[in-house]
């Protein structure tokens, strides 16, 4: 069976103990156990032949702190953590707004607890797997042939690759998608339970773009999120009587119980550094770039880069660390998204309305989660303001 084990593990400090790409008792370590390391460690115990993994986490427990949505383009193993799916989305500002409808293409819901759930049973069954929990990684060497771990307790673990999943920093990111979100229920409330609010735009200006989200859970439940679009250097604050006060006007004039609470501090406009191949640690996840620069969406793009990372791996023995980075055009298009936001951030409520309001859902729903076809990408630039894209095309 698996090694699911907190704190020290007896013999885990040698780092010769089996064979392998010099002498490496794992053939992968993951630094850091969250939504990407997990997503790319369970597809990999599926493989004919699978490596030794080591997962290194400092939680000693995976509670629900947070809510992961996208459309739903593409199976993935972990589709039965989907709680919700929505088929109708709005955005809306305070003088206009358009909603907009994708059976195919539904907008999912996906609570940490239950990807966590998933995952670690899909894990728990796999003999090549040892989970270590409540330690933490504190530095990681790279040598010709293999990688060493120094961990809190003073163990070191050698693994011939080792995907770095610690996050980044998020002040080196020039922007920060920054949210307060509450579960809130109400016994006389009557929501429509088919429709997401995807923004609600409350201001847009220097300070940055805040705006509500809302998923409705049921008829008597929603998540509701405060939302900032921060620049570097700007730290909002949140209240909970905020995010009542906006229920209780937008949403129901009812009394509100709070049932969970959740943060978030996403990096937006991160750049991973440069592919270099004969380094054998590999950033992954939010380090990797998982984060779309233009939306703070992540899920998707973590999944698809797991895949890909998998079948290299099942053809080769080895990682790609290209595998991580998006397209050079999405990359280039979300870096002149942010300039046009520093620039004009009063107009960016306007360019969401224009792009949901004038791009067929399908398409939109394709650019939104990385996966473009040519002519979506012209559908999404013809709905957009020339002039300030034009003049932001270039540093």
């Amino acid at each position: 069976m698996t090694a699911f084990c907190s704190g020290a593990v007896p013999g885990v400090a040698s780092k010769t103990t089996a064979a392998g790409d010099g002498g490496a008792t794992y053939d992968i370590a993951f630094a850091g156990a969250g939504l990407a390391a997990l997503s790319l460690a369970v597809r990999l115990i599926g493989l004919p032949d699978p490596p030794r993994i080591i997962l290194i986490d400092p939680r000693t427990e995976f509670p629900h702190d947070r809510t992961w949505c996208h459309w739903q383009l593409h199976q993935t193993p972990f589709d039965p953590a989907i709680t919700h799916r929505w088929p109708q989305w709005t955005v809306r500002s305070s003088t206009v707004a358009t909603t907009r409808r994708g059976v195919h293409t539904p907008y999912v819901r996906i609570p940490s607890g239950q990807f966590y759930k998933v995952a670690t049973e899909k894990l728990s069954v796999a003999p090549q797997v040892t989970f270590l929990r409540g330690v933490s990684v504190d530095k990681i060497e790279n040598h010709p042939d293999h990688t060493t771990l120094h961990l809190s307790g003073g163990q070191a673990i050698s693994s011939a690759w080792t995907f770095d999943n610690r996050p980044p920093e998020s002040s080196h990111a020039p922007w920060r998608q920054i949210f307060r979100g509450l579960e809130l229920h109400s016994p006389e409330a009557d929501l429509d339970s088919g429709t997401v609010t995807l923004m609600d735009f409350q201001s847009a200006n220097s300070d940055g773009i805040r705006f509500f989200y809302v998923l409705p859970l049921d008829q008597k439940t929603a998540l509701v999120e405060d939302t900032w679009v921060a620049p570097r250097g700007n730290d909002p604050r949140f209240s909970d009587e905020e995010i009542l006060t906006y229920a209780h006007t937008h949403l129901a004039s009812v009394p509100w119980q709070i049932r969970h609470r959740e943060d978030g501090n996403l990096p937006m406009g991160f750049r991973p550094s440069a592919v270099n191949r004969k380094n054998r640690i590999i950033p992954w996840g939010t380090a990797g770039g998982a984060v779309r620069a233009s939306s703070g969406y992540a899920f998707s793009r973590i999944q698809r880069a797991s895949e890909t990372m998998t079948h290299y791996w099942s053809q080769h023995r080895r990682p790609d660390p290209a595998v991580a980075h998006e397209s050079q055009l999405l990359a280039w298009m979300d870096r002149v998204f942010l300039r046009v936001m520093e620039r004009h951030p009063e107009r960016v409520p306007e360019f969401f309305l224009r792009m949901f309001d004038r791009v067929p859902p399908e398409a939109l729903v394709r650019f939104l989660e990385s996966e473009p076809r040519p002519a979506d990408i012209l559908r999404v630039m013809r709905a957009l303001p020339a002039a300030p894209f034009l003049a932001s095309a270039l540093p």
